[in-house]
C-alpha cells in the first residue's frame, strides 16, 4: 500500500493549518503569564518537550504512538466538550464520557473502520501491528459503553443532544471516508475551528484576539512558502514519491510538535482561564 496524490494534498492541508495552528500557542504564553523570565522559560520547556518526545518516540516506537494517542484523544475531546457545553455545570462522569464518546472518533474509530491503511501508516512511524490490534480492540469496547452511557445521559438528564447526534453523524462519515481524508475534514473544518473560537471567548476584546492572530502571520507565510515549494517540485519533478522515510518525519514531527501544544492548551491555558 502507498499514499495516494489525494493523501498528499491532505497531508499538506494538515500541516498548512497546524502550524499555524501552533504557533498560536505563543502569543497566548503571554497572556498566561505577565513575568517575561516565565515566558521563556515556558516558551523553552515548550520547545524541548517537543524534542525529548521525538528522541522518546524513535527509541520506544510503540510507546510514544500510543502516548500521542491517548493525549490526543483527551485534547479532541476536551475541545468537543468545551466548544459544545460552554456554559453546562457537567460533573466530571458526565465529562469523561463525553470527552471520550468524542476524542474517540478520530483515535480510536478511525483505525477500527479503516485498519488496513490506519496499521500501515502506524508500520511506518515504527509501531507493532499485533500490539496495536489488541489496543484498538480494548479502546473500541471502552469507546462503545462510552457512548451508549452517554446517549443514556443525554435522553435522561435533559443534557444538549446535538452533541450525540455529531458523533452519530461524524461516526458515518469516518465509515464511508478514506482515513486520512476523514482526519483532514475533521481537524481543519472542525477543531481547528473550534480551537479559534475557544480562544476568542476568552480575549477581553476582538483586538486582543485579533492580535494573537497577527503575531502567528509569520508562522502561516513560512508555511505557505514551505507547502508552494513542496508543489511546485511536485509539479517540475514527477519522480518525487512521499516515501516511507518522508512520511515518517512529517508524521513524527508533527506529533512532536502537537504534544506540548496539547498539553499546553488542556492543561495550562484553558485551566488558568476557566
Amino acid at each position: 500500500m502507498e499514499l495516494t496524490s489525494i493523501d498528499t494534498i491532505c497531508l499538506a492541508l494538515i500541516i498548512l493549518i497546524g502550524l499555524p495552528h501552533g504557533a498560536i500557542d505563543g502569543p497566548l504564553l503571554n497572556k498566561v503569564n505577565s513575568i517575561q523570565i516565565n515566558q521563556n522559560l515556558q516558551l523553552l520547556l515548550y520547545v524541548f518537550a517537543g524534542i525529548g518526545f521525538w528522541i522518546f518516540w524513535a527509541y520506544f516506537p510503540n510507546i510514544g504512538l500510543s502516548i500521542f494517542l491517548i493525549i490526543s484523544l483527551v485534547h479532541f475531546g476536551l475541545s468537543d466538550l468545551r466548544s459544545n457545553f460552554p456554559d453546562f455545570n457537567l460533573n466530571n462522569f458526565e465529562k469523561l464520557i463525553i470527552s471520550f464518546s468524542h476524542g474517540g472518533l478520530v483515535t480510536i474509530i478511525t483505525p477500527i473502520f479503516h485498519p488496513e491503511k490506519t496499521f500501515f501508516i502506524f508500520s511506518i512511524l515504527g509501531g507493532s501491528e499485533y500490539f496495536f490490534y489488541s489496543f484498538f480492540l480494548a479502546a473500541f469496547l471502552l469507546w462503545c459503553i462510552s457512548l451508549l452511557l452517554f446517549s443514556l445521559v443525554a435522553f435522561q438528564c435533559s443534557l444538549k443532544r446535538f452533541p450525540l447526534y455529531e458523533i452519530i453523524l461524524l461516526t458515518i462519515s469516518c465509515f464511508l471516508l478514506d482515513p486520512i481524508i476523514f482526519f483532514t475534514f475533521y481537524f481543519c473544518g472542525i477543531h481547528t475551528i473550534r480551537h479559534l473560537n475557544s480562544i476568542k471567548a476568552i480575549c477581553l476584546s476582538s483586538n486582543e484576539f485579533h492580535d494573537i492572530i497577527y503575531k502567528t502571520i509569520p508562522f502561516f507565510i513560512a508555511t505557505m512558502i514551505i507547502v508552494a515549494s513542496l508543489v511546485l517540485y511536485y509539479s517540475f519533478y514527477k519522480d518525487f514519491e512521499f516515501n516511507d522515510s518522508l512520511t515518517r518525519t512529517v508524521f513524527i514531527l508533527l506529533a512532536s510538535l502537537t504534544v506540548p501544544h496539547m498539553i499546553f492548551i488542556d492543561n495550562i491555558f484553558h485551566r488558568r482561564q476557566s
